[in-house]
């Protein structure tokens, strides 16, 4: 149980990560800068929430690995 608990939580984790670099990369093209206030204001704010989720990601997994 612990061991699929942990599986799943490193593929959230993957998922979660792929997401961020994408959004990363958006948010470095020279034109984001361009790009309109509200959809900036989403890709911002989709950024901030994956990277919160990340931090909870990561400490799920240390929880998982100390059972």
């Amino acid at each position: 149980m612990n061991e699929r608990a942990l599986e799943l939580a490193t593929a959230l984790e993957a998922e979660l990560l792929a997401q961020f670099d994408k959004l990363e990369a958006t948010m470095q093209r020279p034109e984001f800068a361009s790009f309109p206030i509200d959809e900036r204001n989403k890709i911002e704010r989709k950024h901030s929430e994956i990277n919160g989720l990340l931090t909870q990601a990561d400490f799920m997994k240390y929880q998982l690995s100390r059972l």
